[in-house]
Order: structure tokens, then sequence, then C-alpha cells
């Protein structure tokens, strides 16, 4: 089975959503620790949180955007109580 349709059946199995890279521009997945396997071939995908928030009328991606900005690789960057962990 192809790596993208294997992906998609994964994803649907644990109902997930698939969605194009919300940030190409940082150029996330070409930054990421196993891009030199696919510069030598070997077929990765990138997975990481969505952007889409269980709270009604928030903007999920103003929401991670704020805490990348803020707390990301900072001495804030730690786990809350607070957080929904159900679209997990």
């Amino acid at each position: 089975m192809e790596a993208g349709a294997a992906t998609t059946n994964a994803a649907a199995r644990n109902k997930l959503t698939l969605v194009p890279d919300p940030w190409p521009d940082q150029g996330l997945f070409t930054r990421s620790d196993h891009y030199s396997f696919v510069r030598q071939g070997v077929p990765a995908i990138s997975l990481a949180t969505g952007t889409t928030s269980f709270t009604a009328g928030e903007d999920g991606a103003k929401v991670v955007e704020g805490f990348l900005h803020t707390h990301y690789h900072q001495p804030s960057d730690e786990i809350h109580e607070g957080w929904r962990y159900d679209g997990i």
C-alpha cells in the first residue's frame, strides 16, 4: 500500500482528519528530524496536532501560534491541567 493511502486509512480508523500544512512558509517538514531520511529516499510523513478547536468560536490556529510564540522551548513550555486531549 502506498504511504499516502496507508496514512489516510490509519487516520480514518482513528477518526482523525488530515489537512495540508497550515504553515508551509515555516518549512516545518524540511526542518524535522526525519528529513535527512527523506533526502536519502526513505518515505516519511510528518504528523502534528491540528488547529481545530473544540471550543466553539475559538480560532485554534491562533491558539497554537500563540503557544508557539510565547511558550515553545521556553521554561513555561509545560503541560497544563486544563488542556483537552479528547481529540488525540
